[in-house]
C-alpha cells in the first residue's frame, strides 16, 4: 500500500527545501560587489512575484472550497441513505451485527444523525431481548429465528458500511484546511515580501543590492518548490482515505 501524504510530511519536506534555498542564495549573494538588478528590473520582478503569490493564494482557496463542497455533498448523500435504511429489516439482529460505537471525533451532531443513532441503538437493544427470549424457548419470539436474522443482516451491514463511510468523509472534510494551509501561507509570504520591497526598488534596494539579489533569486528558485508543493497537496487531497 502506498504511503499517504500527510500535511506535516509535506510541510516538513518542502519547508526544508525553502530553508536550503534561502541560505544558499544569501551565501551566494553576500560576496557581490555590484548590483545585479537595476531599479526598473527590480520593480517588474517584484510586481510579477506579487501577482504570482496572489494567484497561488487564490488557487489554494479555490481548491479548499471545491473539495469541501464535494465532501459536504457526499456526507449529505450518505445521511440520506442511512436514513432510508434506518427502518429496513427485522427487529432482531445477529450478535455479530452489533453496530460499532460512534466515533468520538464529532462531539456535535445534527438532529438527523442523532435520530439515526437512536434508532440503531434501539434495534440493538431489541435484538438482545428477542434473542434472549428465543434462547429461553418462549413461543412469542419468532423474530429471533436464524431465517429472520439472516434476512436482517444485509440491511444492518449496509447501514454499518454507510456510517463508516460517513465518518471517513467527515474526517476528510475536517482535514482540508490543514492540507492547503501550507501553499496558502507560501503565497502570502511571497506577496508580503514583494509588496514590502516594491516601493524600495529605486532607493533602498539599490544601496542594499545584496539583499535585493538574494530576495529575487531566492523567490525565483523557490517557485519550483511552491508549484510542486501545491501539486503534491492537491494529489494528497484526492488520494486521501
Amino acid at each position: 500500500m502506498a504511503m499517504q501524504l500527510r500535511p506535516r510530511t509535506l510541510a516538513g519536506g518542502f519547508g526544508a527545501f525553502f530553508l536550503v534555498m534561502a541560505f544558499g542564495t544569501w551565501y551566494f549573494t553576500s560576496s557581490l560587489t555590484t548590483p545585479w538588478y537595476g531599479p526598473d528590473l527590480s520593480r517588474w520582478v517584484y510586481m510579477a512575484y506579487l501577482v504570482a503569490g496572489t494567484i497561488l493564494l487564490a488557487a489554494s482557496g479555490a481548491v479548499a472550497v471545491l473539495r469541501s463542497q464535494f465532501l459536504d455533498r457526499r456526507i449529505i448523500e450518505l445521511n440520506e441513505q442511512i436514513e432510508a435504511l434506518g427502518g429496513v429489516g427485522s427487529l432482531s439482529l445477529g450478535r455479530d451485527d452489533a453496530l460499532p460505537p460512534p466515533l468520538p471525533e464529532e462531539p456535535v451532531r445534527d438532529h438527523v444523525d442523532r435520530d439515526i443513532d437512536d434508532l440503531l441503538e434501539s434495534l440493538s437493544e431489541m435484538e438482545t431481548t428477542v434473542v434472549q427470549a428465543a434462547e429461553a424457548g418462549e413461543p412469542d419470539a419468532p423474530a429471533g429465528s436464524p431465517a429472520a436474522v439472516a434476512e436482517a443482516s444485509p440491511a444492518v451491514a449496509a447501514s454499518r458500511d454507510l456510517i463508516t463511510k460517513r465518518e471517513r468523509a467527515r474526517r476528510m472534510r475536517n482535514a482540508v484546511p490543514r492540507y492547503l494551509a501550507g501553499p496558502a501561507i507560501g503565497g502570502i509570504l511571497v506577496m508580503a515580501v514583494a509588496g514590502a520591497m516594491l516601493p524600495g526598488s529605486d532607493g533602498m534596494l539599490q544601496s542594499y543590492y545584496n539583499l535585493n539579489t538574494a530576495l529575487i533569486l531566492g523567490i525565483g528558485y523557490s517557485w519550483a518548490g511552491l508549484g510542486a508543493y501545491f501539486a503534491a497537496t492537491v494529489y494528497a487531497l484526492l488520494k486521501q482515505r
